[in-house]
């Protein structure tokens, strides 16, 4: 049987996939039952008995290894929430939150017994990477919110705990740390890129070479993932090979011999594994990179799908929950797409003339787009439809600025070869830049993927796509007409969910332990309601304005005396043009914010907003009404749905639900014209 390894490797992941989606009680049935199916297909299939061992063994594995994770590691370390406990171990990352305070990363045990590596708030004072630390503090289980989804984010990292109370806190510094050099090194790279190119530019060439994007604007970003190459951020395959490629020239120049070659590219590999910050889609291009070079030490061929394979379980042995991880789904899909997917394609094309190469490069970027379609959608606000285009064209100007800031790298920064690198390398940079500008505005270039039934088209198109395929296996070019056309489907039906909806008004409900808000959108136009008045949604609701397709705030109300530095921070956090700001408080004048007094009733895209005594509003639309207010007390209006923020309260067809948890609640409330409505809890 060819490629062991590769079915080994993506039927373990199947298996942690399947498994994440479960409680250890029901991971229980399902091992059991992927066991008895193994048993009889064993038993009944004789001729493929290699294979139903190959992929129903590391499936098993897969799901038993969650089971045992979760309830010998996760549980015994979420145990400690709301628990004060001593914490004693290393810092192995450090970020500024505020001028005073520092978020931290931390291995170590919790009261000498349980290892465990968390993030901790604190005061800034006197510390570095790998210097030892205690402290102790209140246990927190990191809960996701309606702002980000924290849970979610970390747990694929292996951290489930934080903590805000630091009490007690004592630094030892580290007298000698490889780590800590390498890190002030890249650290030093970042600075210096920064103060030679300050700007976008700068910004962009840093991010690309450290993986820090903390300079970079959100305007800049949002329009370079639009364009379809923000993958340009994550550190991993395309920074590996320009590396390796100039240290190989450099070593084959001197003539070293291949043992101690396959050291030298080992070493920087590692070296820049830790520099980029161990992100697991650059240990996957390390492991990769460090596979192909071993292969080339014993003479022995590679092949992409056993290494994949390789780097699955190699990445997950350790953490499971790492199968939820984005960065390394994206990372292990890419790599597929490039190493297996596309040279497929090409070889099934077969393209011939002066022209081969661009035919090849084009079929292979579009490869690669389809390929990563899927889980752009499934993960993602916003999905590029133009990113074939983009990477063609500007891809290649990347790597080559990115190229000449590894130059800068390997000569220590020093300004009579930095300066001229980094402003050549600027130059393509600012091309970059203008060129997604551009490209940004051609229309339907990207596609929001907040549309109710795009999931469910895009689902069914990949199970056309799938089947298609395993029936023309051992001829792809017979499969393209099946995964085309299921691919308009997903567009077509997309489209037309979209034009239907355009007649119904969303009211998005978003709350957290401090705030409430309301937004209220119809097509592309929207409407923010702050009922708190405190503008700590702003974030949330930028998210989801780009995941809906909202292309402008047709107004933003604001419960506040002190309502300019809120409308201010909306207007930072959220992309989108604010026509009108208005305050339903008195409060110091200000020709940018309107004061609406109580009892007047606006009319905005089709349906009319009142604003009540003591912060309430009265939203009509389609004979459908929704009264937002304080409590039951101040409510006085019949209406169809009742909103009742400070009772935490929603009511609706005699029906009363609780409106918060502690980490945040998101409410969806859907009224079309002569029907009748939905509500529907987002979290």
């Amino acid at each position: 049987m060819k490629r062991k390894m590769a079915w080994i490797g993506f039927s373990y992941l199947f298996g942690l996939f399947l498994a994440s989606f479960f409680n250890v009680k029901q991971n229980v049935i399902i091992s059991v039952s992927v066991l008895l199916i193994a048993a009889l297909l064993f038993i009944g299939i004789k001729n493929k008995r290699s294979f139903i061992l190959i992929v129903s063994i590391p499936v098993l594995l897969a799901v038993c290894s969650n089971i045992t994770y979760t309830k010998l590691v996760y549980n015994k370390i979420i145990s400690y929430n709301g628990k004060i406990v001593n914490f004693s171990g290393r810092i192995t990352d450090i970020s500024e939150k505020a001028s005073d305070k520092v978020l931290l990363t931390l291995d170590g045990k919790i009261n000498q017994e349980t290892d465990a590596e968390i993030v901790v708030y604190a005061d800034m004072t006197d510390m570095d990477y790998d210097d030892r630390i205690c402290f102790s503090g209140t246990m927190q289980k990191i809960e996701n919110s309606v702002s980000f989804s924290s849970e979610d984010y970390y747990k694929s990292k292996g951290i489930y705990l934080n903590c805000f109370d630091v009490k007690n806190l004592r630094i030892t510094d580290n007298p000698f740390s490889l780590r800590r050099y390498i890190m002030h090194y890249r650290d030093y790279l970042f600075g210096r890129i920064n103060s030679i190119l300050p700007g976008e530019e700068g910004a962009f060439i840093s991010a690309m070479l450290c993986g820090d994007k903390s300079e970079m604007s959100q305007s800049v970003k949002l329009s370079l993932y639009r364009t379809g190459i923000g993958h340009i951020f994550a550190v991993s395959g395309t920074h590996l090979v320009i590396i390796t490629a100039i240290i190989l020239f450099l070593i084959k120049a001197l003539k070293i011999n291949r043992i101690i070659r396959f050291i030298i590219l080992e070493v920087f590999i590692a070296t820049f594994v830790v520099f980029s910050g161990a992100s697991s889609s650059v240990i996957r291009a390390g492991i990769m990179l460090s596979v192909v070079f071993a292969s080339d030490l014993f003479k022995r061929k590679s092949d992409t799908m056993n290494t994949l394979g390789l780097c699955a379980v190699i990445l997950s042995a350790f953490n499971p929950y790492l199968i939820r991880n984005l960065s390394f789904l994206l990372s292990m899909s890419g790599a597929f797409s490039i190493g297996v997917a596309a040279p497929l394609v090409i070889h099934e094309c077969n393209f011939k003339g002066k022209t081969k190469a661009l035919k090849e490069s084009i079929a292979s970027l579009l490869t690669l787009s389809l390929c990563m379609l899927p889980i752009s959608i499934f993960c993602f606000n916003e999905v590029s439809l133009i990113s074939p285009l983009s990477n063609l064209l500007l891809i290649p100007i990347c790597s080559f600025s990115l190229a000449l800031a590894v130059g800068v790298a390997f000569f220590g920064g020093i300004s009579f070869v930095a300066n001229p690198l980094l402003i050549v390398s600027g130059l393509g940079i600012k091309v970059v830049l203008y060129a997604a500008k551009i490209l940004n505005k051609i229309p339907f270039s990207y596609v929001s993927t907040g549309n109710t039934y795009l999931k469910g088209f895009m689902l069914f198109a990949l199970i056309i796509s799938a089947v298609a395929l395993l029936k023309y296996r051992n001829s792809i070019k017979n499969a393209f007409l099946p995964v085309i056309m299921s691919l308009v489907l997903v567009v077509v039906g997309t489209t037309a969910s979209i034009v239907l909806d355009r007649t119904t008004l969303h009211l998005l409900l978003l709350s957290d332990k401090v705030s409430k808000a309301l937004l209220l959108y119809k097509g592309e136009q929207a409407v923010i309601i702050d009922l708190y008045g405190k503008g700590n949604m702003s974030d949330a609701f930028e998210s989801y304005i780009e995941k809906q397709g909202i292309k402008s705030i047709d107004a933003l109300f604001i419960n506040n005396k002190n309502a300019n530095n809120v409308n201010s921070n909306y207007k930072d956090s959220i992309y989108v043009d604010i026509k009108n700001s208005f305050r339903t408080s008195e409060g110091m004048p200000n020709n940018d914010i309107k004061y609406v007094a109580e009892n007047t009733e606006l009319n905005t895209n089709g349906y009319k907003i009142k604003v009540l005594n003591d912060g309430g509003y009265l939203i009509s639309y389609g004979g459908t009404t929704v009264e937002c207010t304080k409590t039951s007390d101040s409510s006085l209006f019949d209406t169809n749905v009742k909103i009742l923020y400070d009772d935490k309260r929603l009511l609706y067809e005699n029906t009363d639900i609780s409106l918060t948890r502690d980490n945040g609640d998101a409410f969806h409330i859907t009224l079309k014209e002569n029907s009748k409505f939905l509500v529907r809890r987002l979290k």
